[in-house]
């Protein structure tokens, strides 16, 4: 004895977006004090992390640097530049 229920409006009435019933128009900030100790951490992101994007983004140009195909000393040398690779990995 089961019930087949067939549902046609899966969002409910006041989730539509059709009625709004917030007098606020802005986005409201998460952050209540924006010159808290977390706050100001967040925004600048880990020593951690500074140090490990400033390494990759060394080793990505050590090995842009050492690629010579398509560069005028490439040419000069005889290098020609590779068809697969593309400079946006």
């Amino acid at each position: 004895s089961r019930v087949t229920l067939l549902v046609h409006q899966v969002k409910p009435p006041f989730l539509d977006g059709r009625v709004s019933f917030s007098t606020i128009r802005e986005a409201v900030p998460t952050v209540k004090d924006a010159s808290s100790d977390f706050a100001k951490m967040s925004r600048e992101g880990s020593a951690t992390l500074r140090y490990l994007r400033a390494n990759k983004e060394k080793n990505s140009m050590r090995q842009k640097f050492w690629e010579l195909g398509g560069t005028r000393m490439g040419d000069a040398v005889g290098v020609k530049k590779e068809e697969g690779k593309e400079d946006g990995e």
